[in-house]
């Protein structure tokens, strides 16, 4: 499944703006609760990268996660590093270590994130919603001339058949 998903995404810029927006966003809102509640950063990332289990992020996202905590590089830059999220989300994230305002600066890019993902969501909608019309359209015409063909074709014989 994970890999069927991977070479359509890798085709659909659509579904893979999609795919990455629902992932990211999920993963930086997970982030954003725990931190802002009390739990410290390194710990933290861990938490919100099981969030991300199964899909290509994880791994990524865990080993930023270890790097961070085992050789004490900024969160950022150890993202930046091992993962393939969007540049926006280690730039704010960046921003916000450097100037204390993680929990806000998560809260930001989440907001963002959700926002993006509603518009790509709508739109793929009406790609979706295009797509089942058109064959819809062409299941009806199939069947249509399926039951008309035979009796078009007949009628010449039966015509002759009467003279």
């Amino acid at each position: 499944r994970q890999g069927a998903l991977r070479v359509v995404m890798q085709r659909w810029l659509l579904l893979r703006r999609l795919v990455m927006g629902l992932r990211q966003s999920s993963w930086v809102g997970t982030l954003q609760m725990l931190y802002a509640n009390g739990i410290n950063l390194a710990r933290a990332s861990v938490l919100a990268a099981k969030v991300t289990e199964g899909t290509a992020l994880y791994d990524g996202l865990m080993r930023a996660s270890k790097s961070y905590e085992a050789t004490g590089i900024p969160f950022a830059e150890a993202i930046r590093r091992n993962t393939d999220l969007d540049p926006q989300v280690i730039h704010m994230i960046g921003i916000g270590e450097k100037s204390a305002s993680l929990p806000q600066q998560l809260e930001l890019l989440r907001d963002i994130y959700e926002e993006d993902t509603a518009a790509y969501m709508a739109d793929f909608t009406e790609v979706i919603n295009f797509i089942t019309l058109a064959v819809a359209v062409f299941l009806i015409g199939l069947v249509f001339s399926g039951a008309m063909l035979p009796i078009f074709l007949m009628g010449p014989k039966m015509m002759n058949a009467g003279s």
